[in-house]
């Protein structure tokens, strides 16, 4: 398991221990990769917090959204692809484009 997916507790002093300075290595360099990639306004977002399980885990709601919004927005785009016919003065071709 990965550092994202199990979470990290952050120490209370810098590790000496070599496998846990490893895993605190890691935390950090998982956070800056993702705090770089992010754009100024999801930078904004995601700046409060300090470990890369928290940052994924708004990033996946800013774009993905709760399931309750994913269940929203598929029946909004349900509908019109379910009502969408032919209309008698279309040809073939305009109708697929």
């Amino acid at each position: 398991m990965g550092i994202v997916e199990g979470g990290y507790q952050y120490p209370i002093a810098v590790p000496t221990d070599p496998a846990e300075n490893k895993i605190y290595e890691n935390n950090a360099k998982a956070i800056n990769s993702l705090l770089g990639s992010l754009s100024e306004s999801e930078f904004i977002e995601v700046m409060q917090f300090n470990t890369d399980e928290a940052i994924c885990d708004k990033i996946i709601h800013n774009y993905e959204g709760y399931s309750q919004v994913k269940c929203a927005k598929l029946q909004t785009l349900k509908i019109p692809y379910e009502t969408v016919k032919m209309h008698s003065d279309e040809t073939i071709s305009s109708y697929f484009l």
